[in-house]
């Protein structure tokens, strides 16, 4: 995945070029993000195959084009489809359409305009020396669902075990109401991500025996010139000062000598910077906490991963606000922030192996502040219960989609797919 700032230097390097052809290649992963968006602007044209016996024409589609006719002709414990197995046949009219691939093939554009940047799609179902049978194995074989859609059919495809949905929070709306004050919760803790427009908090409560809780969630805009210097602090204090918090978890990224003013207003013991690996993560869950100066570092996809789970089975209960009959603005505006997390499969080349290593990455759409907020104040929670280094990751996280071969034949995925890399956009 290019960055974005080696994009655009790119893009600047050829404004002193005659001719100023830019082309981008890439694979399909989330839908409606980087190659996808940019396909979805496009002139979009798609490959399209006419059927020789009714003359239908037709976009390959993985789902309706291939038909299995020998049902015997797969093995599941070596995972290896025989030959002749499954067939490319028309979606309409049934019949075998293999040689019509070979020569019956267009280019089609779907949506022609003036000023429009040319897009082609085009997917393994298209390269005619591939069998529908070469296909099927890669299905059996593939390490999720979401690795086989985007790599091999060429589609975007949003696995629901990384992702996130409204209904995480309107399902799971408590009996309670914002709090302002740390009354009724036996610890009460902070996640803060600085932001260069607005900074993004989260309190998290717990009761005795009790679910975590999310009683507040609030945003400051940043404040700059002269007249209001460290405005936005002084307001983010005044707000999270009545919780009298056990802990808060503020980003290092930004302001940090913002965090070195909370830790002198809260005290040394309650106020840690979150440092994040931010280029290569290896499964690590647990939460290493340096006292001494005043750091906790975490892998944020893990994080990531763990607060989805968490969400997902309704382990973190949402305040519901008596004024708004509900859900707030700010519980609108985190749905908003968790729906741009994008956590998704990806593969890469290992120069050391010479091998292909599976992959997840964490990228967004957009901004993701109040997730990685209440991310923050998860683990300030888990530290303060004293559960930030026992948890086994494959016990509470969601397991990776399976191909629907895999689900018919009661397969698991091809492999466990590497927790390895986070790009952060």
């Amino acid at each position: 995945m290019l960055d974005p700032l080696s994009e655009q230097s790119a893009i600047e390097s050829l404004a002193s070029s005659n001719y100023k052809c830019l082309r981008r290649w890439s694979t399909p992963t989330a839908p409606g993000v980087l190659i996808d968006k940019l396909y979805n602007e496009s002139t979009m044209n798609r490959w399209y195959i006419k059927c020789s016996h009714c003359g239908f024409e037709q976009v390959l589609d993985y789902e309706q084009n291939i038909k299995l006719i020998n049902k015997d002709g797969i093995d599941t414990i070596s995972r290896v489809v025989k030959p002749g197995t499954y067939q490319y046949v028309c979606r309409k009219c049934g019949k075998p359409i293999d040689a019509d691939r070979w020569y019956n093939g267009h280019w089609v554009e779907e949506k022609p305009g003036k000023g429009r940047r040319v897009g082609f799609s085009i997917s393994q179902m298209d390269a005619v020396w591939l069998t529908a049978d070469n296909l099927k194995q890669k299905e059996l074989q593939a390490p999720s669902k979401n690795y086989f859609y985007n790599y091999v059919v060429g589609q975007p495809y949003k696995d629901d075990a990384y992702s996130f949905v409204a209904t995480d929070v309107t399902d799971n709306m408590g009996n309670f109401d914002v709090a302002y004050s740390h009354d009724g919760y036996s610890k009460v803790v902070v996640g803060i991500d600085w932001g260069a427009k607005y900074h993004s908090v989260v309190v998290m409560g717990i009761t005795n025996n009790d679910f975590f809780r999310i009683i507040r969630m609030f945003t400051v805009n940043k404040t700059t010139g002269v007249n209001d210097i460290e405005g936005d602090l002084q307001s983010i204090i005044k707000q999270i000062e009545p919780y009298n918090p056990d802990m808060i978890f503020a980003d290092a990224g930004y302001n940090g000598n913002y965090n070195l003013k909370l830790l002198s207003y809260f005290g040394s013991r309650r106020v840690f910077d979150v440092v994040t690996r931010s280029a290569k993560s290896n499964g690590d869950v647990n939460i290493h906490v340096d006292e001494n100066n005043h750091k906790v570092t975490i892998d944020k996809l893990s994080q990531a991963l763990l607060l989805l789970s968490s969400l997902r089975r309704g382990d973190i209960l949402f305040y519901k606000n008596s004024k708004a009959y509900g859900i707030d603005d700010m519980e609108k505006l985190f749905i908003t922030h968790a729906s741009n997390v994008v956590i998704k499969q990806d593969e890469r080349n290992d120069t050391r192996t010479h091998s292909v290593v599976n992959e997840l990455i964490y990228t967004r759409r957009a901004g993701d502040h109040l997730f990685t907020a209440m991310m923050y104040a998860l683990c300030a929670m888990r530290v303060l219960i004293n559960k930030g280094a026992d948890i086994n990751i494959s016990n509470i996280l969601v397991q990776p989609e399976k191909t629907n071969i895999q689900e018919e034949y009661h397969l698991s995925s091809g492999n466990s797919g590497v927790v390895d890399t986070i790009v952060d956009m």
